[in-house]
């Protein structure tokens, strides 16, 4: 294929007003479209179970302001002069126990 030299210069402020144009009027029946059905559509949100207890879970924390002052002091001097040593079992145990609450607090 060869492609012979022309001497028309384009102008790029027409190629582009003709593409604006040519969009508009493809977009034009899709607002018409949309403009007579638009009041029959409506959004709507879908939220799983799981997503509901987080949710309430997290609620719940929030609006709990309970814990132990004397605990938490002690931890954190504990952190503070770095002896705090919460023992890797004892933190996975509570880990799974926890878990396991919350799956069955889920498929409930």
């Amino acid at each position: 294929m060869r492609i012979e030299p022309t001497s028309h210069q384009v102008n790029p402020a027409f190629i582009r007003d003709e593409s604006v144009n040519q969009i508009q009027q493809q977009q034009q029946p899709n607002k018409q479209a949309e403009q007579s059905t638009g009041s029959e559509k409506s959004d709507k949100l879908s939220i799983s179970q799981a997503a509901n207890s987080i949710n309430e879970a997290a609620s719940e924390l929030k609006s709990s302001e309970q814990f132990r002052a004397d605990k938490v002091a002690q931890i954190k001097a504990q952190l503070e002069s770095n002896s705090y040593d919460p023992g890797s079992r004892n933190v996975a145990e509570k880990m799974i126990s926890q878990i396991g609450s919350f799956l069955k607090g889920v498929s409930a």
